[in-house]
């Protein structure tokens, strides 16, 4: 239902978006090319679970690791900056969270963080929704980005 939404807002407003997903595992990008014309507004994604993709691909500090951990308000937003240039898109959204079945780096499984950065403009999020179940997780983290860039959008409209 959002996918359809923010892809109207998207071609609207003339906006291109980019995304970075550790926890979701491509979902996020999968919902928003699922849209007829996606290629209007989806400039690409990359799927960045190891943390060395992470440093190599969307230049994320390893200082912010180390100090943070890969699941982190931190690592997301530089996910979100190195993908939205990386790119060249106006949106950058990156996440990353706990999934599965037990916690990391002494964090909780269904943890998450996602940053969306549009134009210069950085919203952090965190969230913490736990269905214990993996895939649930995922899908309710995807469902969870997109219902906050619509409400983030749908200002801008």
């Amino acid at each position: 239902m959002f996918a359809n939404l923010i892809a109207e807002k998207l071609q609207k407003l003339q906006l291109s978006v980019a995304t970075a997903e550790s926890v979701t595992g491509g979902l996020l990008a999968h919902c928003l090319t699922s849209i007829d014309g996606a290629s209007n507004y989806f400039n690409g994604g990359v799927i960045a679970y190891n943390n060395q993709v992470k440093i190599n691909l969307l230049n994320v500090q390893s200082s912010t690791i180390a100090n943070h951990g890969a699941v982190s308000s931190f690592c997301a937003r530089e996910m979100a900056v190195g993908v939205k240039q990386k790119f060249q898109a106006d949106v950058g959204i990156a996440c990353s969270g706990i999934a599965g079945s037990k916690a990391v780096e002494n964090k909780a499984i269904g943890l998450l963080f996602f940053c969306i950065i549009i134009g210069n403009k950085a919203y952090d999020f965190e969230f913490e929704m736990n269905q214990n179940n993996r895939k649930d997780n995922i899908e309710l983290f995807t469902n969870k980005i997109l219902e906050s860039f619509h409400y983030l959008l749908t200002k801008l409209a």
